[in-house]
């Protein structure tokens, strides 16, 4: 028996949001980021970065924009975008350049790799407020915001036969807790 949750593809409640990587590790620590290419291209307070995520998230991204995310350290929030020029030199052989733009991809290509899930130093979290919250209690070092992906581009690279990386989505909403089944066929 297999189980399935079937959702339209265009009902207004599906979401597509992000993966965020919280990390031990502080935000100056991870200027390999902008040494690969990524640019600040701007700089906020810690407190004030939910804010302008939320603006961001709530926009539909334009095709072929460049891949943008949010690094936020316990005072300081950096926005930093991947210009198209830099984007080759991160490209991974055989997948569209659509999958080869999105940022966790990217991110997780670039500097996450020495970095290990298992010890600690990373964690993931599609809650906002609570990456955050952990880095200005100090409970973390720095988070990177993932941007939300767009549906069609979802759909796109699914289309084109590819698999998006590990934590790139979280689709809400879940199913609840706790359902019950029921065997159409075959007996009781």
């Amino acid at each position: 028996m297999s189980m399935g949750y079937v959702v339209s593809a265009q009902d207004p409640g599906l979401l597509v949001l992000g993966a965020h990587r919280v990390l031990r590790t502080d935000i100056n620590s991870l200027a390999p980021l902008v040494e690969a290419g990524w640019e600040v291209t701007e700089r906020l307070p810690a407190a004030a970065v939910l804010g302008r995520v939320a603006a961001l998230e709530r926009e539909s991204p334009e095709e072929g924009t460049d891949p943008v995310l949010w690094h936020v350290g316990r005072d300081e929030a950096r926005c930093l975008t991947l210009p198209a020029g830099a984007l080759p030199r991160w490209a991974v052989r055989g997948q569209s350049a659509l999958w080869n733009r999105q940022e966790s991809g990217l991110v997780d290509r670039q500097l996450l790799l020495s970095l290990s899930a298992d010890d600690g130093e990373i964690t993931y979290t599609r809650d906002t407020r609570l990456a955050v919250a952990l880095v200005r209690s100090g409970g973390a070092g720095s988070a990177l915001l993932m941007p939300a992906l767009d549906l069609a581009r979802v759909m796109a690279i699914a289309d084109a036969g590819e698999i998006l990386p590990a934590k790139t989505t979280h689709f809400y909403p879940k199913p609840p807790a706790g359902l019950v089944m029921r065997r159409l066929a075959g007996g009781p």
